[in-house]
């Protein structure tokens, strides 16, 4: 089961330099607008674009999309994958629910 946090939650892991954040909607969603520090690992290429990253070993992952749901299924895809040990956390609500709680977002 994935464990999903609020975006104050997920907002203070990411302060705190506790959590890496994964947007994982596709390239021009990230342009359109985003979470300052999010990267941008779309989930229709999660796998090989993991490959490529040097993610640290000490910190969380924390996935995010539009609303939860793409952010859900990247958390389940890499835990399946089981060639992480990090703790895999799903951005509940999304962009969405990051916005709607006052949190800053970079629009282009």
């Amino acid at each position: 089961m994935v464990q999903a946090i609020t975006a104050t939650e997920a907002f203070a892991l990411i302060k705190d330099d506790k959590a890496i954040l994964i947007d994982v909607r596709e390239a021009d969603e990230f342009k359109g607008e985003h979470i300052v520090d999010a990267l941008s690992v779309p989930l229709s290429s999660l796998e090989d674009g993991f490959k490529i990253l040097d993610l640290p070993k000490d910190k969380i992952f924390l996935f995010q999309c539009l609303r939860g749901g793409r952010g859900q299924t990247a958390c389940e895809h890499i835990q399946r994958l089981g060639l992480y040990q990090n703790k895999i956390i799903n951005l509940e609500g999304g962009i969405q629910a990051w916005k709607k709680s006052g949190l800053p977002v970079i629009k282009s």
